[in-house]
């Protein structure tokens, strides 16, 4: 089975509605909503809101489009939180905040959005910056290692007292420790951009 990214179209909603939608699901996939004490069973189609928490299960994968088209691909084993997301379809303003709790996740946002617009991608020990941008973020109990697939991103550590930000291009990648800068940008090579897809693609 071939986990394509689809471009679906969502409807644009406020900032405190619909966010997006749980588009393909393969395997086990969970969400926690507030005020939920335990999370739930996704399905395809299942909406998605601020604060929702998704995991996915061994050897399963889940596709979530936004309302402003841009799509995310989790891994198995992987999970993020939603923490905030604002798109004004009228202005053409896009303002998200997502949290890449564990495991690997590629994020495609391939439209451009007006000025002041951002994509905006946490870890527990790194902040990734985008505008247009196709890149993995992988989430290791020591580190977070960032992976750039087409266009470009910012990156620095979480933590406001680390001093260093980097510009990572495409088939560019960096590390991110606790309390120390990204790594200098190394190339990625063929065989390495091949696994990063197919990680978080193909099954």
């Amino acid at each position: 089975m071939i986990f394509s990214i689809l471009l679906l179209p969502v409807s644009n909603l406020a900032a405190d509605a619909l966010v997006g939608k749980l588009i393909l699901i393969d395997g086990t996939v969970t969400i926690k909503r507030t005020g939920l004490e335990k999370a739930v069973a996704a399905k395809e189609g299942d909406d998605i809101s601020v604060t929702d928490i998704l995991q996915t299960g061994k050897d399963s994968r889940a596709q979530i489009v936004f309302t402003d088209d841009s799509v995310i691909n989790m891994s198995s084993e992987a999970g993020l939180r939603v923490n905030q997301y604002v798109y004004d379809s009228v202005s053409n303003r896009r303002k998200a905040v997502v949290k890449v709790l564990k495991g690997k996740t590629r994020f495609v946002i391939h439209k451009y959005r007006s000025r002041g617009s951002g994509f905006t991608v946490e870890t527990d020990k790194a902040l990734v910056t985008a505008n247009i941008a196709d890149f993995v973020v992988a989430v290791l109990p020591a580190e977070t290692e960032v992976a750039v697939l087409d266009s470009g991103v910012s990156v620095k550590n979480i933590s406001f007292l680390t001093v260093g930000v980097i510009r990572l291009s495409v088939n560019q990648k960096t590390i991110v420790k606790e309390k120390t800068p990204p790594s200098q940008p190394s190339v990625i090579t063929l065989q390495q951009r091949r696994a990063y897809i197919k990680d978080v693609h193909n099954f």
